[in-house]
C-alpha cells in the first residue's frame, strides 16, 4: 500500500473542511428546530420571552450534535469522495498507486485527532450546556422540585412551596422497598429564613408524601425533641428521585467514574450514566465504522459508472449501524444483555462488515 504524508495532509485538510461544513449546517438546522419546540412547550407561559428560549436551544445544541455525531461523520466522508471523484482526483490517485487505504487512514488519524479534542475541550462545554439547560428548563418550562447534588454526604433536593421550600438531604434510598435512609429536610420561608428541621433514620414513601419514623424536630431556638412518626406531604417518590437526577449528558466524562461511585453509594441507579461512559469512550471507534463504511463508495466511483446508488448503499449501511446501536442500547438499558457489549456490539458489526467489504472490493 502506497502511503504519501503529503496526501495525507491534504485528505486530513480536505476532511476536516467538510466536517466543519457539515456540523454548521447540522447546527443551524437543530437550533432553529429547538427554539420550535421550545416556543412550543413555553406557548402558555407568558414570562418566557425569546432570550430564554434561544438560551434553552442554544443550550441543548452541543447534546444534540453528540448524538447525531455519527451521521456527520458519514456524510462528511461520503461528501469528501464525491467531490475528490468529481475532480477526478480519485481516478488520479488510483492510478499513481494509491489505494483506497491511503484516503481511510488520513481520515482515521483525523477522526482520533478529533476524539481527543473532544474530550479535553468540547465535552465539558457540552456537560456545561447541558447542565445549564436543565436547570432553566426545570426554572422555566417544568418548575418544582430539581436536583441539586449528590456528594458523600448523600443527595440533596430540593422541593418549592408556596411561601416556602425544603431542602432535603437523603443518605440512601432504597429503590427495592421505596425506603430512604437517614433523612433531614430543612425548611426556610420565603425570606430565607430557617424555619425547622426534621431528622429520621427511615422514611417509607407512600402515594401522600414521607413517612418519617421517629422523627426529630429542630425549630429555631429551640430545643430538639422527638416526636414519633411524621407524615412530610410531598409527591416525591423513588422513581422521581431518580428521574430528577442529573442526566448523564451534564456531568463531564472525566468526572463520570467517581460521579458513578457517588450514586452507587447512595443506592441510585446508575445505568444511564455507566452506559453514557461506554458510548462516549468507544465512540471513536463507531465514528471510524461509519467514516469506513463511507469510503466503501470510492471503489465503485473509480471502477464503476452510477456510483449515486452505491452513495446509496453506503447510507444505508449508516442506517443499518445506527439502527443496531439504538436497538443494543435499548437491551443494554433493560440489562438484557451487558452494558459493555451492547455498546461494543454495533461497533464490531460495523467494524468486521465494512474492512471485509473494503478488502474484497479491492482485491476484486
Amino acid at each position: 500500500m502506497k502511503m504519501s504524508l503529503t496526501f495525507s495532509k491534504y485528505i486530513i485538510r480536505k476532511f476536516l473542511f467538510w466536517l466543519f461544513a457539515v456540523t454548521t449546517t447540522f447546527s443551524v438546522i437543530i437550533f432553529l428546530l429547538n427554539i420550535l419546540e421550545i416556543s412550543r412547550r413555553a406557548y402558555n407561559k407568558t414570562h418566557i420571552g425569546f432570550k430564554q428560549v434561544s438560551l434553552l436551544s442554544l443550550y441543548q445544541l452541543p447534546e444534540v450534535l453528540m448524538q447525531l455525531m455519527p451521521f456527520i461523520v458519514l456524510f462528511s466522508t461520503m461528501i469528501l469522495l464525491w467531490q475528490m471523484n468529481r475532480r477526478f482526483e480519485l481516478v488520479v490517485s488510483r492510478s499513481l498507486g494509491f489505494s483506497i487505504w491511503s484516503i481511510v487512514w488520513p481520515v482515521w488519524i483525523a477522526l482520533l485527532g478529533l476524539s481527543v479534542a473532544n474530550f479535553i475541550l468540547f465535552n465539558p462545554i457540552s456537560a456545561e450546556f447541558s447542565r445549564r439547560f436543565e436547570q432553566m428548563e426545570v426554572d422555566l418550562l417544568k418548575g418544582g422540585t430539581g436536583l441539586l447534588t449528590v456528594s458523600s454526604s448523600g443527595i440533596w433536593l430540593k422541593q418549592e412551596d408556596k411561601n416556602a421550600y425544603s431542602l432535603v438531604r437523603v443518605a440512601k434510598v432504597d429503590e427495592n422497598k421505596a425506603d430512604l435512609h437517614d433523612v433531614s429536610i430543612y425548611t426556610f420561608d420565603g425570606d430565607n429564613r430557617f424555619i425547622n428541621r426534621l431528622d429520621a433514620s427511615l422514611a417509607t414513601v407512600n402515594q401522600e408524601g414521607w413517612l418519617l419514623k421517629g422523627a426529630l424536630l429542630s425549630e429555631h431556638n429551640q430545643v430538639s425533641e422527638t416526636i414519633g412518626d411524621v407524615l412530610w406531604k410531598t409527591d416525591l417518590t423513588v422513581r422521581k428521585i431518580q428521574k430528577s437526577f442529573s442526566s448523564p449528558d451534564s456531568v463531564p466524562l472525566w468526572k463520570l467514574p467517581s460521579f458513578i461511585r457517588l450514586m452507587e453509594a447512595a443506592g441510585l441507579s446508575t445505568v444511564d450514566h455507566l452506559h453514557h461512559f461506554y458510548k462516549h469512550l468507544f465512540l471513536p471507534f463507531l465514528l471510524i465504522v461509519m467514516a469506513t463504511l463511507a469510503s466503501l463508495c470510492a471503489y465503485h466511483f473509480t471502477r464503476h459508472k452510477g456510483g449515486s446508488s452505491f452513495v446509496l448503499t453506503g447510507l444505508g449501511a449508516g442506517f443499518l449501524v445506527f439502527f443496531l446501536q439504538k436497538m443494543s442500547h435499548a437491551m443494554g438499558i433493560a440489562m438484557t444483555i451487558p452494558l459493555l457489549l451492547s455498546v461494543l456490539l454495533p461497533i464490531l458489526i460495523g467494524a468486521f462488515g465494512s474492512i471485509a467489504l473494503l478488502i474484497h472490493l479491492e482485491e476484486k
